[in-house]
């Protein structure tokens, strides 16, 4: 499952991002890229909502799909996020510069924060196993 999930997600360039905020949930659309164990690097501003949001409280859900389509398509990731360090910052700048090479020029704005998810389980919703079907698996954590 983990193989089906990491080819999908390498099909799509952007995700829905859900946080808590303030009391409430909030969504957002943001791109990504992909990395080892299934972990998404994206960026934040700093002191944005989704910063504050992933400082807070790091549980985040991310859902990538191919729209309202029937048969239904999708994966949902459901993990926590952080802002990265060091090495972390260097890895996702490279992954998403490759995928999105007009962000090259975008990493010397010090607003700019990579972040990470690390999910802890995954979702892939498939309709053409029949109307409403999905399975679920867990992600062992990475070394």
């Amino acid at each position: 499952m983990h193989d089906e999930v990491e080819a999908y997600l390498s099909n799509h360039r952007s995700m829905v991002l859900s946080y808590l905020y303030d009391g409430e949930v909030r969504a957002a659309t943001t791109c990504y890229a992909l990395a080892d164990n299934l972990v998404i690097y994206f960026f934040v501003f700093r002191d944005s909502e989704k910063h504050r949001a992933i400082v807070a409280r790091p549980q985040v859900s991310v859902v990538v799909d191919d729209g309202f389509q029937i048969p239904m398509h999708g994966v949902e990731l459901i993990g926590n996020a952080s802002v990265a360090k060091e090495d972390g910052v260097r890895l996702g700048q490279q992954l998403l510069s490759k995928r999105f090479p007009q962000l090259d020029d975008a990493w010397g704005d010090e607003r700019l924060l990579i972040a990470r998810m690390e999910p802890e389980r995954i979702r892939i919703i498939d309709w053409t196993r029949g109307l409403g079907q999905s399975r679920d698996a867990a992600v062992t954590p990475s070394g």
